[in-house]
């Protein structure tokens, strides 16, 4: 294999590995449905056997969250960020929300100042799409070189 194919290889699988994900806004009230084990009906498994549950976004609509994995952030009234990796894990207490996650321990957020809440996940479809494309770069790349 030439140089310029290794090359090439290397590249498209940081890319594939490195991955595209997409934040997801999450209804603040729908929080402690991220961390229940039992959500009734709004979870399934998919066909690779991860716990996936639908979630509801502030404006009404939902989404389908793989609860394998993903990350949350919330955002205060104030301004400030709040960034907890998996494991996520909310309860309520009271009016308070109880969020931890693989970063950082129990941290309490009264539910009225919290502005917004988001949840990120691996997006499928846009990493195709970007490994494609750099892919497509590389190759025509590697043709203008090899020539």
């Amino acid at each position: 294999m030439s140089p310029c194919l290794g090359v090439l290889a290397c590249v498209l699988g940081c890319a594939s590995l490195a991955g595209c994900y997409r934040w997801e806004p999450v209804k603040i009230s729908a929080l402690p449905d991220l961390t229940h084990e039992e959500v009734g009906e709004r979870q399934s498994r998919d066909s690779t056997g991860f716990r996936r549950a639908r979630v509801e976004r502030p404006d009404g609509t939902s989404f389908e969250l793989n609860r394998h994995e993903f990350e949350l952030t919330v955002t205060r009234d104030d301004g400030r960020e709040f960034y907890f990796d998996y494991p996520v894990g909310v309860s309520r207490h009271g009016s308070d929300l109880v969020m931890s996650g693989g970063n950082r321990g129990e941290t309490v957020i009264a539910g009225s100042r919290i502005r917004k809440a988001e949840v990120s996940q691996f997006d499928f479809g846009g990493t195709a799409v970007f490994c494609s494309l750099v892919g497509i770069a590389l190759g025509a790349l590697t043709y203008v070189v090899v020539k």
